[in-house]
């Protein structure tokens, strides 16, 4: 495919956009959704992004986005929380020391994630040991990669975390590929699969500009 030339910003990628579906199942925790996607083209998006990158980010969400930031109104906004952390910043650097003390920690049964859940990440993991033991798992955002060692302690074969910023993690089965970086190697059928995804305080921070990032609802 040819990379260069970017897409039309309407270029059509499918019901992901929007509030539509095909079909609703009753999931354990949330609804399955059934949606018809264009993975080419919402990749494209993810490389030649139709929206603007804003520094700072705007203290309230541009009218213009507002619809397609709440669902279509199906979310409504709560208190004002505004976070910066768009400025340039030097890239996360974490040496093999630092990342195995991690692992060291994770498994003496110390709590290495600082949200202060009673570890129920990790609980939560290890009800699934099939998708994880000998797996490829992602791991969708990162600033301290205690997800990544829990992971790898739980049996991944491999992981590849998925950050916007320059991020390196000192470990020969880890590997950090920005978004950007992934969707090329896909549009190229490069990309690697991935058996499990996993993502903890992450998705729901992006799109919104605190990064960086672009001002993109979807």
């Amino acid at each position: 495919m040819d990379l260069q030339t970017p897409p039309s910003p309407c270029r059509e990628c499918g019901q992901i956009c929007s509030t539509k579906f095909d079909s609703k199942k009753e999931g354990h925790v949330y609804p399955l959704l059934r949606k018809k996607v264009n993975c080419d083209n919402i990749m494209h998006r993810v490389v030649f992004c139709p929206f603007k990158t804003i520094r700072p980010p705007p203290r309230k969400p541009p009218p213009n986005l507002v619809k397609n930031c709440t669902l279509d109104g199906h979310c409504v906004f709560g208190s004002a929380w505004y976070l910066d952390d768009s400025a340039p910043s030097a890239p996360l650097h974490y040496a093999a020391l630092s990342f195995n003390l991690l692992l060291m920690k994770d498994n003496q049964g110390i709590s290495i994630n600082s949200y202060r859940d009673n570890n129920n990440f990790k609980k939560a993991l290890k009800r699934y040991p099939s998708a994880i033991k000998g797996r490829h798992v992602a791991v969708v955002g990162t600033q301290k990669p205690w997800a990544e060692a829990i992971v790898l302690n739980l049996g991944a074969e491999k992981v590849t975390t998925i950050e916007y910023r320059d991020l390196y993690i000192e470990h020969p089965r880890v590997s950090v590929v920005t978004p950007s970086q992934y969707a090329s190697r896909f549009l190229n059928r490069r990309a690697e699969s991935f058996d499990a995804v996993v993502s903890y305080s992450s998705i729901e921070h992006t799109g919104l500009g605190r990064y960086g990032d672009p001002l993109m609802p979807y």
